[in-house]
């Protein structure tokens, strides 16, 4: 549906990274279930705690490089409503792209797209703007 991130001739594709998948039962039901908020107040909010979980390949059982493991992580994250990407400095690791980064009320506010590279100190996510989560509820 996003063709801006395969078509991406000016480097703002991952700003279209993300996906929605449609599970066969209502495991919600059972485990409970994640919003997801593109909802600011005018400045941005600022500082927001947040969560990142997921399933790096760090985490598990053996160590390094043996999938299976959870981890969840909460960061304070110095949030804008009106950018299409936020950092945060939550852990994170090759395997966890596409966690949701959830506030304390449990909406998903953020997604994660992009590890450190070579001369940052943050990691980087999607912000949930209305943009995307009007396209997720078309999905």
């Amino acid at each position: 549906m996003f063709s801006n991130y395969v078509e991406d001739s000016k480097g703002e594709g991952a700003a279209y990274d993300i996906a929605v998948i449609q599970l066969a039962e209502p495991i919600g039901d059972k485990t409970g279930w994640l919003g997801y908020r593109a909802q600011c107040t005018q400045p941005s909010p600022g500082p927001l705690k947040l969560t990142l979980a997921g399933y790096p390949n760090d985490a598990g059982p053996a160590g390094m490089g043996s999938p299976g493991g959870c981890l969840a992580d909460t960061c304070t994250v110095d949030y804008s409503c009106g950018a299409i990407f936020n950092n945060h400095t939550c852990d994170s690791y090759v395997g966890q792209s596409g966690s949701g980064l959830y506030d304390d009320a449990y909406y998903v506010r953020m997604v994660h797209t992009l590890g450190v590279y070579q001369g940052q100190s943050q990691n980087g996510g999607i912000t949930m703007t209305p943009f995307m989560v009007g396209n997720i509820a078309s999905w």
